[in-house]
């Protein structure tokens, strides 16, 4: 069983308004929600038993905000003291519930943490019986810390007013540092700037940044191979989506698209087995973007999004190799060649990979094969790195 401490007792001072109440919105077609009430759903949709959140500074506001999201709210007497006193009366709190096992520090100020950065986070710190859990992407360290009960109990001895803070209280203890693929635990809200930052990058929640996607098939332990095929898609995505210069096609999530395609690979229908995968990692922009990509069509009347090109993308790449489609799908004919009900399904998906060439063609002015064939293969990646 796990729990989490949400500290929004600040005084947001250099905000200018109450951190905890910010709105903030996961796409265009969503309403807006308050960043506590993100966190909140963050923690209850990886089943998170105990949620908290630490009031101090704005306590009425908060608290109203926190009861109407059906979670428990304490109050920090002394929240001038800083946040370890917060994180203090939290777990002061949360000792009565024996059950618990390890618990989150969860500033409010760092509101878009993923689920599956949880997860992540719940997975290593059972299977490795953790003291300390802290995710850390690209070598940086961030929110939120996951920590044993046992090493919380031992933090209700220091004075609230600690000087030296939760950090160099944890320093005393072994920490695990767990690779994740969430850009997200690094950012906070101090200053109005930043909150604009995030408001915006709050849209693509859903999504990954390439160098997220590589990170996540990275933590997937992907084979160099499957690693390498999925740059060389990503790249030729990335070239094809930045020449189209739609707004329905941004280069960046075409790159990670491409680079996530096969994260199934193996799987029966592993294109839908990877986009209910995603989806279950409440990443469903590039589940829509991948879950396709072994066939699809697209009406005229339609316009092309990343999920078409990065679905070209992938009938020009032969493993780390650029080659026409013909010459990709000749290899699956050649296979195949004693199964006539075989060659024919492979036959339509040609049929429909060259219409699909044939539409961007028109839209570039160019035949897209032309345009990707310059780039070299992809440089093998060591997962382990």
């Amino acid at each position: 069983m796990f729990g989490v401490l949400i500290l929004a007792a600040g005084e947001s001072s250099r905000m200018r308004d109450v951190k905890a109440l910010l709105p903030l919105k996961r796409s265009a077609q969503q309403a807006s929600q308050s960043a506590l009430a993100l966190l909140v759903d963050t923690y209850q949709k990886v089943g998170v038993d105990k949620i908290v959140v630490v009031t101090g500074f704005h306590g009425p506001k908060v608290a109203a905000e926190a009861s109407e999201l059906g979670v428990t709210v304490i109050e920090n007497p002394q929240p001038h003291l800083g946040m370890f006193s917060s994180v203090k009366v939290g777990l002061e709190y949360l000792a009565q519930f024996s059950q618990i096992e390890g618990i989150f520090i969860q500033p409010v100020d760092c509101p878009l943490i993923r689920p599956l950065t949880i997860e992540l986070l719940c997975k290593h710190f059972a299977e490795k019986k953790s003291a300390i859990a802290i995710p850390t992407f690209l070598g940086r360290s961030g929110h939120p810390p996951l920590l044993k009960m046992a090493v919380a109990a031992k933090i209700k001895a220091y004075p609230a007013d600690f000087a030296g803070g939760l950090g160099q209280v944890l320093q005393a203890y072994t920490t695990d540092c767990v690779r994740i693929c969430d850009a997200f635990t690094l950012c906070d809200m101090d200053e109005p700037k930043d909150y604009w930052s995030l408001k915006r990058r709050c849209l693509w929640q859903g999504a990954l940044k390439p160098i997220e996607a590589l990170e996540l098939l990275k933590i997937l332990n992907i084979p160099p191979k499957g690693i390498a095929h999925g740059q060389m898609v990503g790249r030729v995505a990335f070239l094809l989506a930045k020449t189209l210069r739609y707004a329905t096609c941004l280069p960046w999530l075409a790159a990670a698209g491409g680079l996530v395609h096969d994260i199934a690979k193996g799987k029966p229908e592993h294109e839908k087995y990877g986009g209910k995968l995603l989806r279950s990692w409440e990443l469903p922009i590039l589940a829509e973007i991948i879950q396709d990509h072994r066939d699809l069509t697209l009406p005229d009347n339609q316009l092309l999004t990343c999920r078409e090109i990065v679905y070209l993308a992938d009938k020009y790449c032969w493993g780390a190799q650029i080659v026409p489609i013909v010459t990709r799908f000749k290899q699956k004919l050649d296979l195949y060649a004693a199964d006539k009900e075989a060659c024919a399904a492979i036959s339509l998906r040609l049929e429909h990979a060259l219409a699909l060439e044939a539409r961007v063609a028109a839209e570039i002015k160019m035949q897209p094969f032309d345009l990707v064939a310059s780039l070299g293969p992809c440089q093998l990646v060591d997962p382990r790195k």
